[in-house]
């Protein structure tokens, strides 16, 4: 999936009715991506260095989502999703 410099949807959306999905992500890029909610940039989320996974699993209940945003172009990433 291709992350762009606005905040990208990675997982979950508002309305979403499924609780206790587990969201696992990894940085395919050459640049940092920044995870968080609707409102993410790069200034405020969390950052994931390229070729790096995250080291836990994102869990979101109802109506959570996980975003992601890059300073410039778009960046690659690999989102996996459990319990949906």
């Amino acid at each position: 999936m291709s992350v762009a410099t606005a905040a990208t949807l990675l997982s979950g959306a508002d309305g979403d009715s499924v609780s206790g999905q587990t969201v696992y992500v990894t940085n395919a890029g050459a640049n940092p991506i920044f995870l968080g909610g609707s409102g993410v940039s790069t200034a405020t989320g969390y950052p994931l260095a390229a070729g790096v996974s995250l080291p836990w699993p994102v869990v979101l209940g109802v109506g959570e989502a996980l975003y992601g945003i890059v300073a410039a172009a778009t960046e690659s990433a690999k989102v996996l999703r459990t319990g949906v």
